[in-house]
């Protein structure tokens, strides 16, 4: 599940952007003020930022800021009036990484604009909570440290991540990671890499990521 800090002073546009993200299946993590939106910022890993500049101006750079030269990249997304999103040097855009939408905007409109970002901002990094995948090293990047993975153990990972939230049959995974004809390959396979896997996971996230079994149903990235 994403994690999508949303700052805004209007508590309707609060409540709307929150609710298209829940649609999406992202968590969203609401502050009402700077105070509250420097706190969460201090005290959560998120994936992106949806900052509405009712905040004020001066206090949206300062979130910005906050985020900027993480890595993996954060996008932000501004929600800003017509004057401000034309003014120059207004809001702290990275060409190619944030966007402006004009406000009031309704909360599907946001919640596209983040999925854009993340899509675009994720380039050589998967994220799996505090957690994230270095694709070309195959790389697992965490709190808890960096670990390899085998071309085998990425590719499971990865495709979990696609699906986080989602039960992944076994036979799904045969086909899709490993390349079998519909129907057939061993179980016992995909059982001896994800043993493999979780502890990798574990190990990474520092015990904050989990891989679910649900017994002949499949495997839930939770």
């Amino acid at each position: 599940m994403v994690t999508v800090l949303v700052a805004a002073r209007d508590a309707a546009t609060r409540e709307a952007v929150a609710a298209a993200l829940y649609a999406r299946r992202h968590e969203a993590v609401l502050a009402a003020d700077l105070e509250s939106a420097r706190r969460s910022l201090h005290s959560l890993r998120a994936e992106a930022l949806v900052l509405s500049t009712d905040l004020g101006l001066r206090g949206v750079r300062e979130l910005a800021l906050l985020v900027a030269g993480q890595e993996p990249a954060v996008p932000v997304l501004f929600l800003a009036t017509l004057d401000e999103r034309w003014t120059a040097g207004a809001l702290p855009r990275r060409p190619g990484l944030d966007e402006v939408l004009v406000r009031p905007c309704a909360g599907h409109e946001v919640a596209q604009a983040v999925a854009r970002l993340l899509q675009r901002a994720e380039g050589d990094f998967v994220q799996i909570g505090p957690a994230h995948l270095h694709r070309p090293s195959r790389e697992l990047r965490g709190v808890g440290g960096v670990v390899a993975l085998t071309a085998t153990e990425a590719h499971l990972l990865e495709y979990l991540a696609r699906r986080r939230g989602r039960v992944v049959p076994v036979a799904e995974l045969l086909e899709q990671v490993w390349g079998f004809p519909a129907g057939e390959g061993p179980a016992g396979t995909v059982r001896a890499h994800m043993r493999n896997l979780r502890i990798k996971l574990r190990q990474a996230s520092a015990g904050e990521v989990h891989v679910r079994t649900l017994h002949r149903h499949g495997y839930l990235l939770e």
